[in-house]
């Protein structure tokens, strides 16, 4: 375990809390929480990112792992969030855990960052989405030129790398995440851009003075500066920050990675996967059914609110390969719409997983009879859903008078827990 650069003192927790009100709406803005019903955060420091996360997903379960006991003495009780006292290098989780696990700004500290994010990968259940946010303390820009701060800002990362850290860990995420084992692997970066007047300038200048506070005893202790050199550090950040004219810049670097496998989770119908699927879908459709009315194309959003039914979508390995609709006809009785399976990915098990992730929401809805339409054309189709333990039966509702329609049906009074997939988990499925 590397020595943590910081410190937790109280005025280097008072600047972590600055910075999670200056940073954390915009790091929600980069992990994608929709769908998911388990979140791990790993690095939780004060807790209050946790504790924002779970104010964006009510519904999900929030786990925050911290390694120093003084910072989660401060964390916030209740809120939807259970902390965890543990080492980053060996979480105490089992293997596909959560559907989302992220860190922000750990890996720099840590002793071992390739064996914490293999640990990050390992908890992550296949096809769930891990997210990173990290420094390259290189990048820091001020104008006008502050140079006795930016020497000192040069000893503040030899001494980070004195004491085990990676200051610079920023531009290495790609090659890191790659190296866990994770697939489709993304970088982005997320600008500091602060200017005198700004919102965020004062507190940007600040939490510059504060990041070298936290390592000043150790600087002055080792001889990197003197008391002088670090007196007239800070007095030029100070200065900098009562400028008119001043200006400071950051880039923090970003990566997010998927744990290679299947899965399938609930989607609105109306995102970007969902529509580029149904799109697909309908093309296929209308060239096999060139006939007029021959395709039944309709799905109302309300019809797959929470309560009343689901829309799902299968990911492989991160991409969007496949998707189906749940909807109530009535308290019985439940109707499969809108299954579609990329034919590249097709007699690889992908339309039985959403078939069973669809089939397990039903029974969570109460339903006790599932019904579907399927083309006369669509002899792959049928070939599922018989295997699946459809029956044919006479057509009904709006595909009475369809000539080109094929209408089956399966009961779920006899479908025990063990027919279920056991690790579909609030609208998460991971399969082979």
């Amino acid at each position: 375990m590397a020595d943590y650069v910081h410190g937790t003192s109280a005025s280097e927790q008072a600047r972590l809390a600055a910075l999670n009100q200056l940073r954390n709406a915009r790091f929600l803005e980069f992990v994608e929480l929709a769908g998911a019903a388990s979140v791990l955060e790993v690095g939780s420091g004060l807790g209050l990112l946790a504790q924002a996360v779970a104010e964006r997903a009510p519904a999900a379960r929030v786990v925050g792992v911290e390694f120093a006991a003084a910072q989660l003495a401060r964390a916030p009780r209740g809120g939807g969030v259970r902390f965890v006292q543990a080492d980053a290098h060996r979480l105490p989780f089992g293997d596909g855990s959560f559907d989302v696990v992220y860190c922000r700004y750990l890996l720099e500290h840590v002793g071992d960052p390739e064996r914490v994010l293999r640990e990050m990968a390992r908890v992550l259940r296949p096809g769930g989405r891990l997210y990173c946010e990290e420094n390259d303390i290189s990048l820091s820009r001020v104008d006008p030129p502050c140079p006795a701060y930016e020497r000192a800002w040069a000893e503040f990362a030899r001494l980070q790398e004195q004491l085990g850290g990676r200051p610079f860990i920023g531009r290495e995420l790609y090659r890191l995440l790659r190296g866990a084992g994770l697939a489709a692997v993304e970088l982005a970066t997320a600008p500091e851009v602060h200017w005198a007047g700004s919102p965020g300038f004062a507190l940007w200048v600040a939490n510059l003075e504060g990041n070298l506070a936290s390592g000043a005893d150790a600087l002055l202790a080792r001889g990197m500066v003197t008391p002088g050199q670090l007196a007239a550090a800070v007095a030029e950040l100070r200065a900098l920050a009562a400028r008119q004219d001043a200006s400071a810049t950051f880039h923090w670097n970003r990566a997010s990675g998927t744990r290679p496998g299947l899965a399938v989770a609930r989607a609105e119908l109306t995102s970007e996967p969902a529509l580029a699927l149904i799109g697909a879908l309908d093309r296929e459709l209308e060239q096999r059914y060139p006939e007029e009315g021959a395709c039944h194309f309709r799905l109302d959003v309300d019809e797959v609110a929470p309560g009343r039914g689901s829309f799902v979508v299968a990911r492989l390995d991160g991409r969007p390969v496949a998707c189906g609709a749940l909807r109530k006809l009535d308290a019985q009785r439940g109707e499969i719409k809108r299954m579609y399976v990329a034919p590249e990915v097709r007699g690889r098990g992908v339309g039985r997983a959403v078939l069973l992730g669809l089939e397990r929401q039903a029974a969570e809805l109460g339903v006790r009879e599932l019904v579907l339409e399927t083309g006369v054309r669509q002899a792959e189709a049928i070939a599922l859903y018989e295997k699946h333990g459809f029956r044919r039966i006479a057509a009904f509702g709006e595909y009475v008078n369809s000539p080109l329609s094929l209408c089956m049906a399966k009961s779920l009074v006899l479908l025990g827990e063990s027919s279920a997939p056991r690790n579909f988990r609030r609208g998460a499925l991971s399969g082979p």
